[in-house]
């Protein structure tokens, strides 16, 4: 199609810019109609004098027959009409065609060029340039097409397949590459945006199989106390304990569940708040290893129960600005879990180091039994530790940690476990300024 639009207005350009009289080279049907049948009364004497006169400018045999295939006329040059501005450029061959008048058969004229046909030099030079310009305007669309097609056109269809695959859930879509800057920027950003739906959406799997997996657990941390102590009320009420002593003790057990209840409960709204909480912190310029001091003091009960003795090594005494409140609530659930799982009689190292030129290093270290190798990576996702706390050795919901990663990572720190090369677990904390 691209090739056809400019050889049709070539064509159109010839006719109407440069038109000229019916010829026998180029309009032979035409030229004869107009020659022929103007000199008069077909085959008379005036007719054949009226034709000798008109054919002396050209240099052609005629022959004229009539149907019965005789000769009623001939004419014959020898020499061409030569004029100035005319030059050779290619021979015709013969031309027969039938002439008729209301449907009548007049004869057959035949048209033989002896020699040469004679053009203007300038109108040839003409033709040759205008046919060889729309040549070259044919190709050159035909070019701009294709870059066109390859640049915006293909480009253009990868984006819009590439969409359709995001919205089926699909991210690894390949884009076609061009040349065109705003298209590669275009094209760039495109690759970015799937990129970050795909680890959205990864973690959007990750965080509702964790949050089906932490509904779960605490059905069944709640569950367990919910069912003892149902069992407890019972026996009172149902005369199960029968003696003064019996009924205390199930009352004594309840209250000691409800403590228990109270006790997921709350931690559940802190790790709630913890997670959802869009307030501000509440900064504040404090001096850590003093910080750290009221943390112990608060924890002075449950070290005292298992005789644990609290060894400091502090290397830095550096401000830092954290909210007061949080930050207490995250290392003391540091602690905890260290008391937790220490041995009786046991200690726990406390180290404060500086870590950075802008930043300190706190390591709590315990003398327990350390974490699993294959589970580090895993000890801060919630309930972890809800499966091997359950039992009384250990009571505990696993979202201590949770809660501890969580605040200190609002403060844009870090926090990571590893265990002790002998035995124990350690839990580092890197705060940054």
């Amino acid at each position: 199609m691209i090739l056809i639009v400019p050889v049709v207005a070539a064509q159109l350009i010839d006719r109407f810019f440069y038109s000229t009289e019916p010829n026998p080279i180029d309009d032979p049907s035409e030229w004869v109609e107009t020659v022929f049948m103007d000199a008069g009364d077909w085959g008379t004497e005036s007719w054949k004098a009226q034709l000798d006169e008109q054919l002396r400018s050209y240099d052609m045999h005629v022959l004229v027959t009539s149907p019965e295939q005789t000769s009623i006329y001939q004419y014959h040059t020898d020499q061409p009409n030569h004029s100035d501005g005319l030059i050779e450029t290619y021979t015709e061959t013969a031309y027969k065609t039938n002439v008729y008048h209301d449907e009548e058969w007049l004869g057959s004229v035949y048209l033989s060029f002896s020699q040469p046909r004679l053009v203007p030099a300038e109108n040839t030079s003409d033709h040759v340039i205008l046919k060889s310009m729309f040549a070259i305007i044919g190709l050159l669309l035909l070019v701009f097409l294709y870059l066109i097609r390859r640049q915006i056109l293909k480009p253009i269809q990868s984006l819009i397949q590439a969409s359709n695959k995001v919205a089926a859930g699909q991210y690894d879509a390949q884009l076609a590459t061009s040349s065109i800057k705003e298209l590669r920027a275009v094209s760039e950003a495109y690759s970015k945006m799937s990129t970050s739906l795909a680890e959205l959406d990864s973690q959007r799997q990750e965080h509702e199989a964790d949050r089906r997996f932490l509904i779960s657990s605490i059905v069944h941390d709640l569950r367990t106390p919910l069912f003892s102590l149902k069992g407890y009320l019972e026996g009172i009420t149902q005369g199960i304990a029968q003696t003064e002593a019996k009924k205390t003790q199930y009352l004594d057990r309840s209250i000691e569940l409800t403590h228990r209840l109270e006790g997921l409960i709350s931690m559940l709204s802190q790790y709630s708040e913890s997670l959802l909480s869009a307030e501000e912190l509440n900064l504040r310029s404090v001096e850590m290893t003093s910080f750290m001091d009221q943390v112990i003091q608060g924890l002075n009960y449950p070290l005292e129960q298992k005789q644990l003795t609290i060894v400091k090594k502090y290397a830095v005494t550096q401000t830092v600005n954290i909210d007061q409140a949080l930050m207490h609530r995250a290392f003391e659930n540091v602690f905890i879990n260290a008391i937790r799982f220490s041995p009786k009689q046991g200690s726990i190292q406390v180290i404060i180091e500086q870590q950075h030129t802008n930043g300190i290093r706190i390591c709590i270290q315990d003398e327990g039994p350390g974490f699993p190798e294959q589970d580090l990576g895993e000890v801060f996702k919630p309930l972890y530790q809800a499966d091997r706390s359950r039992g009384p050795e250990h009571p505990g919901i696993g979202l201590g940690l949770a809660i501890s990663k969580t605040i200190i990572e609002r403060h844009h720190g870090r926090i990571h476990a590893l265990n002790r090369p002998h035995q124990g677990a350690a839990l580092v904390i890197e705060i940054r300024q």
